[in-house]
């Protein structure tokens, strides 16, 4: 058998092999030409320059901030108390604009939103991954200004945003130049960690503090010696370790190609002056899972009740709570629960809005007592007490 080959060819144990300076040589240009493949489409996706978002309405910033002096929390008011910044809601926005500037076009379209309670969709600018978790709440309180992160606002007529990966930061970092991460981005947070750890004695997580100031066992066993961490350089490498970097690598080019659709973000038209965006708030209420009536304390969050718990005030259950009413939030959020008002035709229901339910039975309730039958109306609920039970 001939074997026509640039690189020598070794025999041993009855198979060809070839020389591994070579392999490695010819694997070095495959990865590269995967890896500017992977820049290029990356950086495709990416705005060549900060574009300035478009609003349903024209936000100056800069006359909020530089003219009219009005600070950063009056209208994003939750940065300092949530993990969210928070928008403004449309009652906010009215109670200086109903008088200042309301014959403005913009203006009056702040006053129809108000007018039919709509929330403004504000197009998102400032996207973070979803396994990012960033408390506004812990930088705020700690002195970080807003523009260290979102850079000049007050001199923005509308907000933009250049973050994510760059082409020439792909390709230096390929070939093997460390430059500064684009901003945004894990590796600019990080450094500012650090920053802010050496200059300030703050205790943000980085990738040297996570394991000397918390003392994680998770974070503890990554840190293991560099010969078990990194492989013999004097191996090469296996066939079945390249088709796992090549599949890998030449899934991430083509998914990094996908557009990612604009995102809106909805505020309150009129907010709940008892909830923060992010941070749960506890109600005492009662529970209608039986006749005992036990008093119970409901985990509101963002608007939703997440948890229910045993009120330790209260005379029935001093604190206690069934299974029946720890499961009763299964009822509550249940695909198939009865939503609604509905109407019966037969064997057939049908859904009505709360305003033609209580139109039909306000009519058929005068029926009844105009033809003497008003005795004869019977409301059917659950067991009630107490006086809903008169």
């Amino acid at each position: 058998m001939y074997i026509f080959t640039s690189n020598p060819v070794h025999f041993s144990g009855g198979r060809a092999t070839v020389d591994d300076e070579g392999g490695r040589g010819a694997l070095g240009v495959v990865l590269l030409a995967v890896l500017i493949f992977l820049a290029v489409s990356s950086w495709s996706r990416q705005p060549a320059a900060a574009k300035p978002s478009a609003q349903p309405i024209n936000f100056p910033h800069n006359t909020h901030v530089q003219t009219y002096k009005i600070d950063c929390q009056y209208c994003h008011a939750d940065a300092r108390r949530s993990e969210y910044a928070g928008l403004p809601s449309v009652q906010r926005c009215l109670g200086c604009h109903k008088i200042t500037a309301a014959d403005r076009p913009e203006i009056k379209k702040l006053a129809e939103y108000g007018a039919r309670s709509e929330p403004i969709p504000w197009a998102r600018v400032y996207k973070l991954p979803e396994y990012t978790y960033f408390p506004h709440k812990a930088h705020v309180q700690f002195g970080v200004t807003c523009q260290t992160c979102h850079g000049a606002v007050e001199a923005m007529t509308t907000v933009s945003a250049r973050t994510g990966p760059t082409l020439t930061n792909d390709l230096l970092n390929v070939a093997g130049f460390h430059t500064a991460p684009p901003p945004l981005t894990m590796g600019w947070c990080v450094d500012c960690h650090r920053e802010q750890n050496a200059t300030r004695n703050a205790r943000a997580p980085s990738t040297a503090s996570r394991v000397i100031t918390d003392g994680r066992a998770s974070s503890a066993r990554r840190s293991v010696s560099s010969d078990e961490a990194s492989p013999r350089e004097d191996l090469p490498m296996k066939r079945r370790d390249f088709f796992k970097i090549v599949t890998a690598t030449g899934a991430a080019a083509a998914s990094g190609g996908c557009q990612q659709a604009t995102e809106t973000i909805l505020p309150m038209v009129v907010p709940n002056e008892q909830l923060v965006p992010g941070v749960a708030a506890w109600f005492a209420t009662v529970c209608r899972e039986c006749p005992a009536g036990c008093g119970v304390l409901a985990r509101n969050r963002d608007g939703r009740v997440v948890k229910l718990e045993g009120n330790p005030d209260h005379p029935v259950n001093r604190g206690g709570l069934c299974i029946r009413g720890q499961a009763a939030l299964q009822g509550l959020y249940h695909p198939d629960r009865v939503s609604g008002p509905q109407r019966r035709d037969g064997a057939i229901f049908t859904s009505l809005s709360w305003d033609e339910a209580l139109k039909a039975v306000g009519e058929r309730l005068t029926a009844a007592r105009g033809a003497g039958k008003g005795g004869g109306v019977a409301l059917v609920t659950q067991l009630e007490t107490g006086s809903l039970a008169r």
